[in-house]
C-alpha cells in the first residue's frame, strides 16, 4: 500500500440523436442539483459536494469540515466507482497548515484520507473549511450518470485522543456530455433540467425542419 504525504469533448451523432442524449441527461442534472443539506442538529459535519464534468476530463472535489473546534485529527475513506472515476493525487489546501495530509489507496475504489496534527503542545484544532481536495479522472467512455462519493469509516479525535462525534454528507460526480454542458452554471435543479429538455427538443425540431 503506497502512502502519499502532502504539506501544505464532443461525442458522435447529431440532430435528434443529440437531442435524445440531452433528454436523457435531464434526469442526471436534476439529481445533481437536488442534494440533501447536512442534518440541522449536527455540530460537526464532514461533507463532499456535488460536482459535474464531461467524460475524459479531470475534476477537483473538496472535502470540508464544519464545526471543527476541538477536532485535532481525522481519518476517513472515500468510496468511488473505479469504472467511472480514477483517483489521482489529492492536494492539501494552504488553510490546512500546520496539519499534514497523508493519503493512500488500500483497495480499488477506496481512497483513504488522514489529517495529522503537528507534534506540539497543545495540539492545534483543525479549522472549519476545506481539509483536502480530491482529484478524479473521468473515464472517456462514461455515459451520463451520477457516480457517488461515499464517506466511510470517518474517525475524528480531539487533543486527548478522544472520539469526536460527527455526521457525514456524501457527494457525487455527475458525468454530463460535453456538448450539453461544460461548466456548472449557478442554476437550480429545475432550471437545469428544463435547459436539458429544451436542448433536446431544439435538436429534434432542427432535424424535422
Amino acid at each position: 500500500m503506497n502512502m502519499r504525504i502532502c504539506s501544505l469533448v464532443s461525442s458522435p451523432g447529431g440532430g435528434c440523436a443529440r437531442g435524445l442524449r440531452s433528454l436523457a441527461t435531464a434526469s442526471v442534472l436534476v439529481a445533481f442539483f437536488s442534494g440533501s443539506p447536512p442534518p440541522a442538529d449536527a455540530q460537526t459535519v464532514v461533507a463532499i459536494p456535488e460536482r459535474a464534468a464531461p467524460p475524459g476530463s479531470e475534476i477537483a472535489v473538496p472535502v470540508s469540515l464544519t464545526g471543527g473546534e476541538g477536532v485535532t485529527a481525522l481519518q476517513l475513506d472515500v468510496l468511488f466507482d473505479p469504472s467511472v472515476l480514477e483517483a489521482r493525487t489529492p492536494e492539501a489546501p494552504v488553510s490546512l497548515a500546520p496539519h499534514l495530509l497523508a493519503t493512500s489507496e488500500p483497495s480499488t475504489g477506496r481512497l483513504r484520507i488522514l489529517v495529522l496534527p503537528p507534534v506540539t503542545d497543545p495540539l492545534p484544532d483543525l479549522s472549519s473549511g476545506q481539509v483536502v481536495t480530491l482529484r478524479f479522472g473521468i473515464a472517456p467512455d462514461a455515459g451520463p450518470q451520477r457516480s457517488t462519493l461515499r464517506i466511510a469509516d470517518a474517525t475524528l479525535s480531539d487533543s486527548s485522543a478522544g472520539a469526536v462525534t460527527a455526521s457525514t454528507m456524501d457527494g457525487a460526480v455527475t458525468v454530463v456530455p460535453a456538448d450539453v454542458i461544460t461548466e456548472v452554471p449557478t442554476l437550480d435543479g429545475m432550471a437545469l433540467g428544463l435547459l436539458a429538455v429544451l436542448l433536446g427538443a431544439a435538436a429534434c425540431l432542427r432535424l424535422a425542419s
